[in-house]
């Protein structure tokens, strides 16, 4: 979706986002949409052509300072607006130095006694749902998109597939199968029935 130099501002990103809304999922349009918005806010350029380094630069102190956000927050805003730009032809005009820096934080890790304490207060539909997650290390969307089809006792597998009727496709497009432990399939084995009544066959 190249544009000449001289197009506006806003009609380029009302184009993207048309784009991204065709092309991309409703979580990835909604970031676009927030970092573009954003943006708008702290450039006041109307055309494409006239966007300089130091545009860049003040959408970076915009983010980190007016609207305070997290510094991997300002970064993720900063690369979609560096993507809608150069989906646009507009390339080179900030350094690596110049990007929002941020450190990669360690996943937080739940002790046994608060997992027990957890499982404890849960009942027994809330207790399958946290095993799952736990046990397969799936996603929430993968949750979300789960069949019962999906899930295969006899081998001890669940299967994060793609969904066309959801218009759902796994992370990096990539399906695969995850063994479960013993544990988990027979929950499920045991509660066959109400799971199946939880998640589509199909």
């Amino acid at each position: 979706m190249a544009t000449t130099g001289a197009d506006l501002l806003r009609t380029a990103v009302a184009e993207f986002l048309e784009e991204t809304k065709l092309t991309k999922k409703t979580k990835t349009l909604a970031a676009y949409s927030t970092s573009l918005d954003y943006f708008a806010e702290s450039c006041p350029k109307q055309y494409l052509e006239d966007i300089e380094r130091r545009d860049l630069l003040r959408f970076a102190a915009f983010l980190r300072d007016e609207k305070e956000q997290a510094p991997r927050s300002c970064w993720n805003k900063f690369s979609n607006v560096m993507s809608f730009l150069k989906v646009n032809g507009i390339r080179g005009l900030v350094k690596k130095t110049d990007w929002p820096r941020y450190t990669e934080e360690e996943p937080e890790i739940y002790e046994q006694e608060e997992l027990d304490t957890l499982f404890k207060a849960c009942d027994d539909q809330e207790r399958l749902w946290f095993e799952f997650f736990l046990m397969t290390g799936v996603r929430e969307q993968g949750v979300m998109y789960a069949y019962w089809s999906d899930v295969n006792i006899k081998h001890a597998t669940v299967r994060v597939s793609h969904k066309s009727d959801r218009a759902w496709t796994p992370k990096a497009y990539k399906e695969r199968e995850i063994p479960i432990p013993s544990n988990l399939v027979e929950s499920l084995a045991a509660v066959g029935l109400l799971f199946n009544d939880l998640l589509p066959s199909r």
